[in-house]
């Protein structure tokens, strides 16, 4: 194994200066070209890595430019050998070699940018003893890419430049101008999560031009033509997402209609909010709302109706839960008068909410569904405003504002476990009987949440196994001759009727 090792090192290196517009993507001969490849990646698949070292190495002098997964099954291979090196000679010998593969990489199939994020990280994994190279790398894919970055290297780029600010190797300053850039970047994803789709980030079964895969990965992009149509399955209202353009692999698709759980776009979504919140715990003894306050109060006074300034500001506050700071009040009522728009008012009814002005909240809450033209977003609205209305212990109104979200989304679960919780609420108010046979349609509402809402399901059955024990039982139903399977009106909540069941 190591003369093997050693061979294969060197043999690189002599081979490093091939020319990318010499190259034919088959090489002298095209069917051991295939072959090679074929027996390298089956081995690679199933890691049996010191079998697949010797095809590998063929297709490098051979056929450098046969196929980008080539590159990856590179790193995969070595990554190996580097984990099986004894010594730290070998092992750098090793990490210089995959610092070879990645360059070629970039040499005949380009997307520096990408490539960079995954040749910074795997150094940021190799080379502990200096995690500035890896770094460096990632920041350059950052400064190519920009919003097209991989979100897996917010954390492995954040977290690395934090322990170098605490060995005094980088400033806070650069610690905040990073969380601003990546925060800004993470914000662009979330609001646009349908631009484009990773191939092989997903195992969600798809229909692709009516045929069904069961897994959906970088390889099926060569089946996959612009023009293509194709649904996620199974999914109740799955979304339709027509193939705009294909590169390498990514696909860029057209705007996204729906993104019910299990979808692509809601876990592309699910992702990057993920990675927010894994940035904002790494950044939160830097981000705290004093310092915040401190930084941007300045600023702001300065210059007022900086639209872009204000858009930052309450970005960061928003990640820092700082809505309650008179900066974040201000801000936002100064965003209203410069740019009146549903994100305006959404912000300063947040900022009347940590107030607890609960009444003046609703009331910006509902100027900004009248501003929105996202069903999807006035849904959340709505759904906002029947929690706020909960916390004023106001349950009529909160049933109101959750039957007002399910007008436009009926299959918005929360909006039924809304219902149910104002129900548990309004419980003080019944008397007797009553009191006892609310919880029957307290559980009605959690069972339809969990019906129309697979994603909901954990929450509403919790909610269901607590409230079913305080059902009336079968003996005092019948001292009221209510049976089994009546339907039964209470008295102390308007046109409430439900089923009888012990």
């Amino acid at each position: 194994m190591k003369r093997t090792l050693l061979i294969g090192l060197v043999l690189l290196g002599m081979n490093a200066q091939a020319q990318v517009s010499d190259c034919n993507p088959n090489g002298k001969d095209s069917a051991l070209t295939i072959r090679n490849y074929s027996l390298m990646h089956e081995d690679v698949k199933f890691k049996q890595y010191e079998s697949a070292s010797e095809p590998w190495l063929y297709i490098w002098h051979n056929a450098p430019c046969h196929k980008e997964q080539f590159y990856v099954d590179g790193i995969e291979i070595y990554s190996w050998k580097y984990d099986q090196a004894k010594d730290s000679v070998k092992k750098q010998q090793v990490m210089d070699t995959i610092v070879l593969i990645y360059k070629r990489r970039i040499e005949y199939f380009g997307r520096e940018g990408y490539v960079k994020g995954k040749w910074g990280t795997t150094l940021l994994d190799m080379d502990k003893e200096h995690p500035e190279k890896g770094l460096a790398l990632i920041e350059e894919s950052i400064l190519l890419d920009s919003v097209r970055i991989e979100n897996y290297l917010i954390v492995p780029y954040f977290k690395t430049l934090v322990a170098l600010e605490r060995k005094k190797l980088r400033s806070k300053d650069d610690i905040l101008k990073s969380y601003e850039n990546l925060t800004a970047i993470i914000d662009y994803n979330i609001k646009h999560p349908g631009e484009t789709i990773k191939l092989g980030l997903y195992t969600t079964p798809v229909t692709i031009s009516g045929l069904v895969e069961n897994t959906f990965t970088s390889e099926k992009a060569e089946s996959l033509k612009e023009g293509m149509v194709f649904t996620l399955k199974p999914n109740y209202n799955s979304p339709r997402y027509t193939i705009t353009n294909i590169d390498s692999f990514d696909i860029t698709v057209d705007k996204v209609i729906t993104e019910p759980e299990g979808s692509v776009v809601y876990a592309v979504k699910e992702a990057w909010s993920v990675a927010q919140e894994n940035l904002n715990t790494l950044a939160a003894s830097y981000l705290d709302c004093e310092t915040l306050t401190n930084i941007y109060t300045p600023k702001f006074n300065a210059d007022p109706t900086n639209i872009e300034l204000m858009d930052k500001i309450l970005l960061f506050l928003n990640n820092a839960n700082c809505t309650n700071t008179d900066l974040y009040f201000k801000v936002s009522e100064a965003y209203l008068k410069v740019n009146p728009n549903a994100v305006g008012y959404r912000n300063l009814a947040a900022a009347y909410k940590a107030r607890k002005n609960y009444s003046k909240a609703l009331e910006v809450y509902q100027n900004a569904i009248n501003s929105e033209g996202d069903d999807g977003l006035k849904v959340n609205d709505y759904i906002t405003m029947a929690k706020i209305a909960l916390a004023n212990r106001n349950h009529l109104q909160a049933k109101k504002y959750a039957e007002k979200a399910l007008e436009i989304n009926p299959n918005k679960g929360e909006a039924f476990i809304l219902i149910g919780d104002a129900y548990l609420q309004a419980a003080s108010g019944c008397t007797e009987f009553d009191a006892k046979a609310i919880y029957w349609v307290v559980v009605d509402q959690y069972i339809k949440a969990k019906n129309v809402d697979s994603g909901i399901a954990g929450a509403a059955n919790r909610r269901i196994a607590t409230y079913s024990r305080y059902f009336p039982t079968k003996e005092e139903a019948f001292f009221r001759s209510i049976n089994e399977g009546d339907t039964y009106t209470l008295g102390c909540y308007p046109n409430l009727s439900t089923k009888v069941r012990f």
